[in-house]
């Protein structure tokens, strides 16, 4: 009975209570440590990349997760037919893209998106009207009849796909700046 009773009184003393020199202390299973911890070595990580919460991660790793951000820009023919455009350069597949363009011609025209594949948004102008728009991610206007409407239809592992909708007759080129990321 004495020793169930040292044994206990061991483990609910902190850590700091034990003083080591030389050795080695093992934890296996969930422990909770509160305090600083000094290593003389750098840890042993996993060779893999983290795939869960709460896993350990190499530095070549977390590098390569904040550079996923691209900032670009692309032209669209506003007189060409309803389909598809593919953006590529971005240099990885990403998950958002924000986009933002204007015409500074005859006719105010601009607009802001943002489109992750699913939810798209959009804040545009023409004329002296401002509206917004739950259901594409780019507008452009040559005038308030003569429009194209887009959104993401896809991400691919060098940019995205954008499906365009002609409405009337635009014409014009419009140059799109975006900006890609992947959260």
């Amino acid at each position: 009975m004495k020793k169930i009773i040292t044994a206990i009184l061991i483990c609910l003393l902190p850590v700091s209570a034990f003083a080591w020199t030389t050795g080695t202390l093992t934890v296996k299973g969930n422990s909770t440590f509160e305090g600083n911890a000094t290593f003389d070595n750098i840890p042993s990580l996993p060779a893999s990349d983290p795939t869960t919460d709460n896993q350990a991660a190499r530095k070549a790793y977390v590098d390569a997760q904040v550079s996923l951000r691209k900032i670009g820009s692309f032209s669209h023919d506003l007189s060409s037919a309803s389909g598809t455009q593919t953006i590529t350069g971005v240099g990885f597949t990403p998950e958002m893209v924000m986009f933002s363009g204007s015409r500074g011609d005859d006719y105010f025209k601009l607009f802001n998106g943002y489109d992750d594949g699913t939810n798209r948004y959009s804040v545009f102008g023409y004329g002296n009207t401002l509206s917004t728009n739950t259901s594409n991610s780019l507008y452009l206007f040559d005038g308030i009849s003569n429009y194209k409407i887009g959104y993401v239809f896809e991400f691919n592992s060098d940019g995205f796909v954008i499906n365009w909708t002609k409405t009337n007759s635009p014409t014009g080129t419009m140059t799109i700046f975006y900006k890609a990321s992947k959260e």
